[in-house]
Order: C-alpha cells, then structure tokens, then sequence
C-alpha cells in the first residue's frame, strides 16, 4: 500500500494540488490513518516525502535546463517561489541560483551521479 502511495507520488508530484487528503479518498481511507502508516513505514511525513520527492526534481531540472528557478518551481508543482527557495536552500544549502551557479562551476555530472546534498563546496558562501 505505502509503495503505491510512493509511486503515486512520484507519478503526480507536479499537481500542485497533490496531498495525503487527495491520495486517502483515493486510496479509500481516512487521511490519519494512511499518514500514520505513510510515516511508520517511511520514516517521513507524506509532506516531507512529497516535498523530497519535488526538491529531488527542481534539483534535476536546475543542472539539465537553463530554466528559471520560479518555471522550475512551478513545473514540480510548488507556486510559491519564495516557499520553493527556502525549501530549497535548507535542503542544499544555497538558494537555486546559487547552487545552479555553483554546480556550472565544479560540472553537473558529479552533482547529478553524486545526487550531491549540501555537497562540499555548494552553499558555503550562498546567499
């Protein structure tokens, strides 16, 4: 059950509208009850899991396309760039210019093969 909610997910993270809510009337159940069986077997709220899960691709986006951090944003489903950025930083450790900027400088593919988090060099002098 929690690997379909996983993959579920993965397939629908860019719905802005995405939520345990959603997935729970889906699923037939009540949104407690699968938020505690979503957090006992991952280790991780749906919010977290669904926010990683958007970081991981606006991550992606960033180092293979020149688009902007507020497309990006909104292409993994989350429409508040300033929410995005901050999530964003906390995650890398440097806001998506930032470490856009940084990764361009060390190469992409380390960043993508690593799938480099708060990687040495990125985010120690962000803003």
């Amino acid at each position: 059950m929690i690997e379909e909610v996983q993959y579920y997910i993965r397939d629908h993270y860019p719905e802005p509208n995405l939520s345990l809510e959603l997935v729970s009337n889906s699923a037939g159940l009540s949104s407690s009850y699968l938020g505690k069986l979503f957090k006992g077997s991952t280790g991780q709220s749906f919010s977290e899991y669904l926010n990683h899960t958007r970081l991981e691709m606006a991550r992606e986006l960033l180092l293979t396309t020149k688009d902007t951090a507020a497309k990006i944003s909104e292409t993994v489903g989350m429409y508040n760039i300033t929410y995005f950025s901050t999530l964003f930083k906390k995650k890398y450790g440097a806001s998506p210019s930032a470490y856009r900027e940084q990764a361009s400088i060390r190469g992409v593919e380390d960043d993508l093969f690593n799938g480099n988090q708060k990687s040495e060099g990125i985010g120690d002098n962000a803003d």
